[in-house]
């Protein structure tokens, strides 16, 4: 064999070792992966069977329909109710400071966040 085949081999040789180890190295982080993603796929998994019973568990009673029910089965003027949450001075005070809390009737707190009331405490 020639020197330059010899050179040749040997550059080859170190290559072929080199991505020999790459290879090996991706290898166990496909395997890492792998496991990383059953484990995500379980929990996912089981997030997702938790949901379910608690879906199936009770029939829920949204707060639009508690609303509408207060304002056509008891009488409550739901219009009235924004104005007392959102008097004059609320409005000229948001206005001007945009988000916080502002006074609100009964002594309670009405809070704002992107001009929209979001809060009553």
């Amino acid at each position: 064999m020639s020197v330059k085949n010899s050179q040749q081999l040997k550059q080859l040789q170190t290559r072929k070792a080199k991505l020999e180890v790459d290879i090996k190295a991706l290898e166990k982080d496909a395997k890492e992966k792998q496991q990383a993603h059953s484990k995500a796929l379980n929990a996912l998994k089981s997030v997702c069977r938790e949901i379910s019973d608690l879906q199936n568990s009770e029939i829920v009673v949204s707060e639009h329909a508690i609303i509408r029910f207060m304002e056509r089965a008891m009488g409550l003027d739901i219009e009235q109710i924004k104005q007392q949450i959102l008097t004059a001075d609320n409005v000229r005070a948001i206005e001007a400071m945009g988000d916080g809390k502002y006074p609100g009737p009964e002594g309670l707190s009405v809070v704002v966040k992107n001009r929209t009331v979001v809060s009553v405490a």
